[in-house]
């Protein structure tokens, strides 16, 4: 058995370079952590947004200069001519609609996102429980939230609910007046989970962006979120869109007739949208948002890998520096009966633990550096995977460290050293 004052002598014997090991973890852990932090949400939208079935689809994405009743009547010109080309079949909303319900039964209002087109078959939606609504049906999704007032199999009277501007003879702004309008009978079939990700119905830098909405940003007690496949009011008529359409928001798929290729339709929309947007298909897209984010990640990288290499040297100088100085005192331990392997393992455990404290050092400091922001949201899996990666490359030099000395007797140690 090792004393444990022999565990101290280690450390007091070790304090500056047991330092540098501390503060040069912690450093490549807030690195680390928020480089996957940010990395982990663009891979998942990547993942959902090829999961779409969208991916090989000719995608139209107008600009936000299109924001007067003048360029929105342009673009409304585009989408004309755009329909009949020869090459297009037809022409679909890509993000989700948004509109607000009442429920008159609860008097709560709710946010209903509306997934009526055709390609969002693909799209899975991470369910708590229950199932996924069926096409050409009031079935609905709700969030977590609403499981306090709703359950699978309720029924939701609902209206939609639109506000007016009111003005004073003069023209000055009064207040809004709520109106309701298509009731309707809606089945909650199934429970979306608050913390998984939804396509959100607002304007985004990149038609991927859109994957990165999550359900708790339109969800709460009072009012949770409906998810709809688009459903029929009483009098058997589709939602209206009450609102229309932000044009300077609006991304478009293109699907194609079989005798037309891509490349060739592409051109020809080009030539239509006269600066007012681009054209590309799901790959090039992804490949572009690969391209913007590597400019964002590259300090990440650069830095990062500069600084695991100084760990890493940390490391192994630490255990080379250990035998060489300290090896009068544990061949002193050894002499008095303790084992050759403990004293070793021993080394590389007092090594680890400092390891694992500025782990979480670093975790503690990406928390600290994001507090201003409260949109901030930590990735379980970012400090997971960081904790997990250094602990292996410190686990690693240990066992080499463990290895290459559990085979050589101290007195041959010693002998080296006097040599």
């Amino acid at each position: 058995m090792i004393p444990v004052r022999f565990v101290f002598r280690i450390i007091d014997s070790n304090r500056y370079r047991l330092l540098i090991l501390f503060v040069t973890t912690c450093i490549v852990s807030f690195l680390c952590v928020s480089f996957f932090n940010d990395l982990l949400p663009v891979v998942e939208n990547h993942r959902a947004f090829v999961r779409a079935g969208i991916s090989d689809k000719l995608i139209i994405c107008f600009d936000d200069t299109a924001t007067n009743e003048h360029d929105s009547k342009v673009v409304e010109d585009i989408i004309a001519n755009v329909k009949v080309l020869d090459e297009v079949s037809s022409l679909s909303t890509f993000a989700p609609r948004e509109e607000i319900l009442f429920d008159k039964g609860t008097n709560l209002i709710l946010l209903c996102d509306f997934y009526d087109q055709c390609y969002n078959e693909n799209y899975q939606f991470d369910l708590a429980e229950g199932r996924l609504p069926e096409k050409e049906t009031n079935e609905v999704l709700i969030s977590e939230d609403g499981k306090s007032v709703y359950r699978i199999g309720d029924q939701i009277h609902t209206e939609v609910l639109t506000y007016e501007k009111i003005y004073t003879a003069e023209g000055v702004f009064d207040h809004y007046e709520s109106n309701y309008s298509q009731p309707a009978v809606l089945t909650v079939v199934g429970i979306l989970k608050n913390d998984s990700k939804i396509m959100s119905p607002y304007g985004c830098d990149s038609p991927i962006d859109i994957y990165g909405r999550q359900v708790s940003e339109s969800s709460g007690s009072e009012s949770p979120l409906l998810i709809s496949y688009g459903f029929k009011d009483i009098y058997g008529d589709s939602l209206a869109n009450n609102y229309g359409y932000s044009f300077e928001k609006q991304v478009l798929i293109v699907e194609l007739n079989d005798n037309y290729s891509v490349s060739e339709a592409k051109e020809h929309i080009n030539m239509l949208l006269h600066g007012y947007g681009s054209v590309n298909t799901g790959y090039e897209i992804i490949e572009n948002d690969i391209i913007y984010n590597w400019d964002i990640f590259r300090p990440y990288v650069l830095y990062g890998s500069v600084v695991l290499f100084l760990m890493l040297i940390t490391m192994i100088s630490m255990y080379v520096f250990q035998i060489k100085q300290g090896m009068k005192a544990l061949i002193s331990y050894y002499i008095c009966g303790c084992s050759w392997r403990n004293i070793i393992l021993r080394i590389c455990i007092v090594n680890i633990l400092v390891t694992i404290l500025g782990c979480f050092c670093g975790l503690l400091l990406v928390k600290i550096n994001s507090a201003p922001f409260v949109d901030f949201v930590l990735s379980k899996s970012a400090w997971i995977i960081t904790v997990i990666m250094i602990l292996l490359i410190q686990c690693i030099t240990a066992f080499s460290f463990y290895l290459s000395l559990n085979n050589i007797s101290p007195t041959e140690i010693k002998r080296r050293e006097d040599e």
